[in-house]
């Protein structure tokens, strides 16, 4: 009677502790749940979640601090984040494609990448304009005046 008593509160613990979001809280309910009764499915699932949960947590933070890097043209960093990422799943996509465009980025000098983006501005409608558009004559007769 004990050990059931046991499990029941470990299995209690654990989910009010999991509703709360302390994974580390719950983890230790559920394992104190599993001792209670070993191979017991409901805390081994409960684990289970708990483990995908911390993973698919720690790839989004890793996500998140990559694009920022990525974005603050810090590509050896970005790299880092990119790599670690994928050693926890290598099959994310974005993380991926992050790193091959972190990697290329950082093969380019600071001044290479500054000429592209330079030539990649010219070559847009407006050739680099500051408003995006070259300024285009007033269509409107008293406009024209006034221009």
């Amino acid at each position: 009677m004990l050990a059931g008593n046991a499990y029941q509160s470990g299995m209690s613990a654990g989910y009010a502790a999991l509703a709360a979001g302390n994974l580390a809280q719950a983890r230790s309910a559920f394992e104190s749940a599993l001792r209670a009764r070993p191979g017991d499915t409901a805390a081994r699932d409960a684990l289970a979640q708990i483990d995908t949960d911390q993973k698919l947590a720690r790839i989004v933070a890793l996500s998140g601090e990559a694009e920022q890097l990525q974005q603050d043209e810090q590509w050896a960093e970005a790299i880092a984040r990119y790599e670690a990422l994928l050693a926890i799943d290598s099959t994310v996509v974005a993380a991926r494609d992050g790193l091959e465009r972190s990697r290329r980025r950082l093969e380019l000098g600071p001044g290479e990448l500054a000429d592209r983006r330079l030539r990649r501005a010219r070559s847009r409608p407006g050739g680099g304009s500051p408003r995006g558009s070259p300024r285009r004559a007033p269509s409107h007769p008293w406009m024209r005046r006034r221009a």
